[in-house]
């Protein structure tokens, strides 16, 4: 592991660019002839799996954790070794190595799997919303464009997002018991108010990004990325606190 490198993988992404906004056509189409689809595993079959899934994704967010955020403190760039700017702005090589570079690449291809929370969402006849499908699929186009570009502003968002998996696959995992539900549904709202946090960090490092290319300094992460990030941080930052303020509102009897 520790000679793992993501070059290859890199080049291989650069060569097939087609993969992630294929996958998220067909995903698209998918979710639009979802009411079509009908349910054939019983509840307490599709309760089980959904626990193995949860419990897995949570694990799988905790590596990627567990490597990703003392990388980013402490690593050669680290924010606690170099600052802010050079943990943001620095050639994203210092990353793309070793156990986060393959953290990089896991992480990646992970976006691919999570959109197995819609296929469960479908079996259970949960709603699907225009949160949970835009935020899927476009979180998988900017992730991959992220990784094939090498941009240095990856690390911060793989470390933001597999910390708030963990925790948020953890709680999914918990309420599907009723015990726990019953314990920790009315503090739900903090998972919502921890995304909105990692939203908000999102755009300042684009901004922090932008402002370094504008002033005619170095930060590698290219202009597209940058715009990109920037503009899904921000629909999903407003997404989310309309999530928050319609779940605050009192139910009408």
């Amino acid at each position: 592991m520790a000679t793992f490198s993501s070059t290859p993988w890199i080049a291989w992404a650069k060569g097939v660019p087609w993969v992630p906004f294929g996958v998220v056509a067909l995903y698209g189409l998918a979710v639009i002839s979802i009411s079509e689809v009908k349910r054939e595993i019983g509840p307490a079959l599709v309760r089980r799996f959904l626990v193995v899934w949860n419990v897995a994704m949570a694990l799988f967010s905790a590596w990627c954790t567990a490597i990703t955020v003392p990388h980013f403190l402490f690593g050669l760039h680290g924010f606690m070794r170099r600052g802010l700017v050079s943990a943001v702005c620095s050639d994203a090589q210092w990353f793309s190595d070793g156990q986060p570079g393959l953290v990089a690449l896991s992480f990646t291809l992970s976006k691919f799997v999570e959109l197995g929370d819609t296929a469960f969402l479908v079996l259970r006849k949960k709603p699907l919303t225009h949160l949970h499908t835009f935020h899927h699929a476009m979180t998988l186009a900017l992730t991959w464009s992220l990784f094939e570009s090498r941009a240095s502003t990856g690390l911060v968002f793989i470390a933001m997002n597999a910390f708030i998996h963990t925790v948020m696959y953890a709680y999914y995992a918990a309420v599907l018991f009723p015990k726990a539900r019953v314990r920790l549904s009315p503090h739900s709202h903090w998972i919502t108010t921890v995304q909105i946090t990692q939203m908000v960090v999102g755009i300042f490092v684009n901004l922090l990004a932008a402002r370094e290319l504008i002033s005619g300094r170095t930060c590698h992460t290219p202009h597209v990325c940058i715009a990109a990030a920037g503009a899904l941080y921000t629909i999903y930052a407003v997404m989310f606190v309309q999530f928050a303020v319609r779940r605050a509102k009192p139910k009408q009897v």
